[in-house]
This record gives structure tokens, sequence and C-alpha cells, in this order.
């Protein structure tokens, strides 16, 4: 185990501003492997029904505007750009245009403990006790009554030690809903000074009863539990989240767009940030300024949160899917094992209880939704299909039978009503013809 330093965070500084001032967004977009629809079993004229189907959200004022990607067999066959980056100014969404991730930052954060798990530096079934100490012999908030919360909570030594498949797996009990909701509601300090890591964050936690006993449920945690991964990544490799990130996957995939916090050179790329209102239109909720918490700053960063800090481009995603897709390596460079991978996108819960999110026919992996059956899932796809999304509007999905991605980028909270991702997924598969 390696000592995390200060200057891992300002390594991942300087490697970032190299990044933003490389090669250009066009020659990213040039990069990307393109190919005629018909060439890859798909119909141009039904894939050209997306465009329409999402312009109709933003003429109703139900979203500002959005990119779309399709891509099979390793070929992009629809890229577009849709309605505005920002309504006051009427700015068109730029296809390169940075995205906020949110959620869909936690796929990279499993590749990166995945890395570390291949070169036997981390284990999922150890205790992350043995390497972050402050999580040996953690208490849980069982109910008096199960049948009336009401009646409160006692603590109990927990039945078995959180490891870091529990944390990927979100059966942690460091939730933050339902059960989980003790960190929520502990309103933990922010980390402190210049300094700060996700480390000092993820230390915080420990300090707060489990929800419950690890591996005993499954409730979504959006930021605990993958932030603790992060932090593991740093204790394991020495380095900021930031720097490991940038040198074993952003670098060597030439995600050049992909960032914890936006370079001033690239701010007129970022959209704004809108959220749902009780009347049904959408207001602002993030500016494209320097007070964003996604904007870099002039002092040097050594914060880099695993559960939803990167900002990133269509194309860049892409080029990380596509890795996965092709068994954890891309144009020749190879970042995971094809097994790794394989792992990743397996059922890791069986059939443990959800209590959140998780319907029928829908499983989990390492940080990633797992379809097994379709059709008692509601959603169209082939069992095996795996993907995550984000809290900003992103989605993204990988359907490893069809050889198929999709990529559905907006940047709208409390977007859960709208069907505008439903319906590009569907299109989407309906442009199959082969």
């Amino acid at each position: 185990m390696r000592r995390i330093t200060r200057r891992g965070g300002l390594a991942a500084l300087a490697v970032c501003i190299a990044a933003a001032a490389g090669p250009g967004p066009a020659r990213a977009a040039e990069r990307l492997p393109t190919a005629s629809p018909e060439s890859v079993g798909l119909s141009s004229e039904r894939l050209a029904r997306i465009a329409p189907a999402v312009q109709a959200y933003i003429d109703r004022g139900e979203i500002a505007g959005a990119v779309t990607l399709v891509a099979r067999r390793g070929k992009v066959v629809h890229y577009e750009a849709h309605g505005y980056r920002d309504l006051e100014t009427r700015t068109p969404m730029p296809k390169d245009a940075l995205f906020r991730l949110a959620s869909q930052t936690k796929p990279v954060t499993a590749a990166s403990a995945l890395i570390l798990f291949e070169r036997g530096e981390l284990s999922l079934a150890d205790p992350i006790a043995r390497l972050i100490p402050d999580f040996a012999e953690m208490k849980v908030a069982e109910p008096l009554d199960p049948s009336d919360p009401a009646r409160g909570r006692t603590l109990v030594p927990a039945e078995r030690p959180i490891t870091a498949r529990h944390l990927l797996t979100h059966t942690s009990g460091l939730g933050s809903r339902g059960p989980g909701r003790l960190l929520t509601e502990a309103d933990l300090p922010p980390p402190r000074g210049p300094g700060a890591t996700v480390l000092d964050l993820v230390r915080d936690y420990a300090k707060v009863p489990l929800g419950f006993h690890p591996g005993a449920y499954w409730e979504y945690s959006p930021v605990f539990g993958i932030n603790a991964v992060a932090a593991l990544v740093e204790v394991v490799s020495g380095e900021s989240f930031g720097a490991f990130t940038q040198a074993e996957i952003f670098g060597p995939l030439k995600m050049e767009d992909t960032h914890f916090y936006v370079p001033q050179t690239k701010l007129d790329r970022l959209p704004t940030a809108y959220r749902r209102t009780p009347e049904g239109g959408i207001e602002p909720a993030d500016p494209r300024t320097a007070e964003s918490r996604f904007v870099a700053r002039d002092e040097p960063q050594n914060f880099f949160a695993g559960s939803g800090n990167l900002v990133s481009t269509a194309p860049d995603y892409f080029r990380f899917a596509q890795m996965l897709l092709n068994g954890g390596e891309l144009d020749g460079v190879r970042v995971l094992g094809e097994k790794t991978v394989e792992m990743m996108a397996a059922n890791h819960i069986g059939d443990t209880p959800a209590l959140d999110m998780l319907g029928p026919g829908t499983r989990f992996g390492l940080a990633v939704s797992v379809l097994e059956d379709p059709g008692l899932a509601g959603t169209i796809g082939s069992p095996g299909t795996y993907g995550w999304g984000g809290a900003t509007g992103v989605t993204f999905w990988i359907d490893p039978e069809e050889e198929l991605i999709g990529l559905y980028m907006m940047q709208l909270y409390n977007h859960q009503p709208l069907r505008v991702r439903d319906e590009f997924r569907i299109l989407t598969y309906a442009a199959i013809t082969d």
C-alpha cells in the first residue's frame, strides 16, 4: 500500500491543463469511427426519428437541448446535437458539449477499482477497514420495531465488515434513502481546506451508523458508497483519484475532453444545467461560471469525487463504453481484461431485496444496472444489457448481444417524469434490421 500525497492532486491538475491545451474538440469528433447505419444492420430512416422526438420536448419547453449518439459493431451511425446549450442566449447545443455526468461517473470509478483488482492490489472481498481503519467495528442502526419505524432505532454491531464489492453494488448500508438515510441526516461538513481529498470526506462517513447490515439489502447510494471506492483507489495507488483516472483510463483511451473540473478554456462548451419547475417548465440550476463546483479554480484541486464529479462529451464517453463492449480494449490499448469486464456486468446481488429503484427483471453489477429479463423489466433490450445514468439526465447502455451502444446527454435535474430517454432507447432498438 502506498501513501497518498499532495503531489497526486497537483499531478492531476497538471495533466488536466495539458489535456485542455492538446488537440481540439474537432479532432476528437474526427476520430470517431463512423459508418452508414445500413452497413451495421440499422435503418437510416428509423434513426432519423430520433431528432424530431427530442425536438418535441424542446418545443414544449421541457428540456433545453441534448446530444445523442448510437454506435453498433464499433461504428458510430448517429451523432447529433439538439436544441440549445443555453436558453437565455439561444446558443445552439454543440455536438462536443461538456456534460456534467453526475452518477454516470460511477462506472469509471468501478473500472478504476478493477484495474487495481487485476493487479492484485485491491481485493473486492477483503474488509475495507484494512485500508481505511475508520471502518472497523461499524454499527448498524436497527429499528426497535420493523413494523413501526417511529419507535426509533438501536445500535448493534455490523454482522459482517464492509467490502469493496458491497460499495460497488450498493449493498454496504452507506445509503442516503430509506434505512440508509442516516448519512444524509448527519449533514456531514464538506472537506475543508485546499488540500482536502475524497479520503478525508470518506473517513467522516465511518462516524455514522449503517442503515442495514452489509449485504442484507440493495439500496442506491448516490454519493457515499462510490466515494469510498475512490478513496480506496487513492490509498492503494498512492495517487489522487484524478491523477489515477487520467493515467489509467482517460489518457490511454484518448478521452481528451473528460475532466473532474471544466478548464476555463472549455467553459463555452458547458451547457447550462436546468431543473424542472412545479409548473412544468425549466429554470437554471447550475451556472456556467467559476461559481459552479464543476468549473476549475485557479488553485490546485485535490478533491476528486468518484460518485459524480466528471464532465465529458458524447464522443469521449463513447470511447469508454466501446472499450467495455470490446472486452476492455480500444484501438490496441487494453485497460481491463475481458473476463474482468464480464464480471463487472454480471449480476452481483442475486436475489438480494432491493429497497428502491431496481424493479423486476433488473439486477446490479459493479456500478452498473444489468437487464436480466426485458419482459419483467418492461424495458426494450437484450438480456445482459448494462449501463447507468446520472441525475443531470445523462444515460448510456451497452448491449453486448447486439453490439450496440446508446448515449443520451442532457442537463436537467429532476428529469424523471419525462420519457425522452426511454423514447431515445426505443427508437434506437426499433432501427435494428439484422
